[in-house]
């Protein structure tokens, strides 16, 4: 464990909560190794048959699986299972079989090509395969990433915050410089489009909920770079909401451009805003916080994710370097 956690510190919240749902994410799963569906976790293609054809979002089940894998918490049985590890790394290789030729994947309809999934997903898919360091499926994961490179969505920044990740965690693993050239391509437009208030835009105006994506992800790929750019940007965003987290974590919702209702604390943790994410774990203290089981299964699982990230870097693992120092440019 990190000797500088403190209790005033310490995420353990975040893991407890992540961990209570762990169950519920397993049982997403298809987990019959001679099944065809193997290692699909969209429960409503696989089990009960009512789509044909798979919503790819719910391949990110193989992060969550990783970060089980990797969480040495006493509560945690499934730290260090073969299992867990063989079902992380077959959610991934399912996430292959469901790519379209182009390199994108669907959502919500067949033929969708949706930037959106293809982006959450390839950050998903790359990070699974870098905390377990299992082989990544470098043809799939090649043609996503330059569908992606061909293709923006800048009036979502959270997506294209995600985009970028997926982009320079999959570069790293290919070891491919044009990849890694656009994702730092990518954040740097994102930054240079940020609002001077400090949000990111999303359909017009600023949205909390997601402004916190956007910021997990700032701070996903910062760990990666220590890039000093990525650093003010994310500073200036959470600015823009020391003002609009109350003292229990929430916030007015209903004026805001998407009234997302969620909070993700991943980028609070690792860019150490004390008094931002305090406000939250005394909300989820007082469970008048919303946390991940207040959701369905589809808004349940990249929240999870993100809480138990938030536990596996509190908990100091190694492959979650605490950002000290920032490099000079």
């Amino acid at each position: 464990m990190n000797a500088n956690i403190t209790p005033e510190s310490s995420c353990a919240i975040y893991g407890d909560i992540a961990l209570s749902q762990s169950y519920r994410i397993l049982g997403l799963g298809d987990r019959e190794s001679q099944s065809l569906s193997y290692g699909c976790f969209d429960r409503c293609y696989w089990h009960y048959r009512q789509t044909d054809f798979v919503n790819a979002r719910f391949q990110e089940a193989s992060q969550f699986l990783a970060l089980l894998h990797n969480y040495p918490h006493p509560q945690n049985r499934f730290y260090q299972q073969p299992k867990i590890y063989e079902w992380a790394a077959q959610a991934v290789q399912f996430w292959t079989k469901i790519q379209r030729r182009d390199g994108s994947f669907d959502e919500y309809w067949p033929y969708e090509r949706s930037f959106c999934v293809t982006s959450f997903t390839l950050y998903a898919a790359a990070e699974t395969c870098r905390l377990l360091k299992c082989p990544a499926p470098k043809d799939s994961m090649h043609k996503a990433a330059n569908w992606l490179l061909a293709r923006d969505n800048p009036i979502v920044m959270n997506q294209m915050a995600a985009s970028a990740v997926a982009l320079r965690i999959a570069g790293e693993l290919l070891e491919n410089e044009a990849i890694l050239k656009g994702a730092e391509k990518r954040i740097h437009f994102i930054l240079s489009h940020q609002h001077p208030t400090g949000y990111f835009e999303e359909y017009g105006g600023a949205d909390i909920g997601y402004q916190t994506i956007s910021l997990s992800c700032l701070a996903q790929y910062y760990l990666h770079t220590r890039d000093a750019d990525v650093l003010e940007g994310a500073r200036r965003g959470f600015r823009f909401l020391d003002d609009k987290i109350d003292e229990k974590g929430s916030y007015d919702f209903q004026n805001t451009s998407r009234r997302t209702q969620y909070f993700y604390p991943f980028g609070f943790r690792v860019f150490e805003e004390w008094d931002l994410l305090g406000r939250h774990k005394n909300g989820l203290q007082k469970n008048e916080a919303i946390n991940p089981s207040w959701f369905d299964d589809r808004y349940c699982l990249p929240l999870a994710i993100d809480y138990l990230q938030t536990a596996v870097f509190d908990a100091d693992i190694t492959c979650y370097p605490t950002p000290t120092e920032v490099k000079e440019k």
